[in-house]
């Protein structure tokens, strides 16, 4: 099976404390929830096709679909 390169979405504690200072309820959200973890797809094209896939069906058939997706095109897409 295929797969497509996800890295972790990576801030520091600047950005902590700049959305803090611009945004009081978002900066006591930050507090009470501590640092998320977050998977992205760098690849901006890619990433597209999952969202545009994804808001339109479920998360199950979302893999699925993009599973078999990456096995008919994933050559294609690792060329772009």
């Amino acid at each position: 099976m295929l797969t497509i390169a996800t890295k972790k979405f990576e801030y520091g504690q600047e950005d902590i404390d700049y959305l803090t200072s611009v945004d009081d309820t978002l900066g006591a959200a930050m507090a009470r929830m501590g640092r998320i973890e977050r998977v992205v797809i760098p690849d901006l094209f890619i990433a597209l096709i999952y969202a545009i896939v994804g808001q339109l069906i479920s998360v199950k058939a979302v893999h699925t679909i993009w599973e078999r997706m990456l096995n008919q095109f994933g050559r294609y897409l690792h060329s772009i």
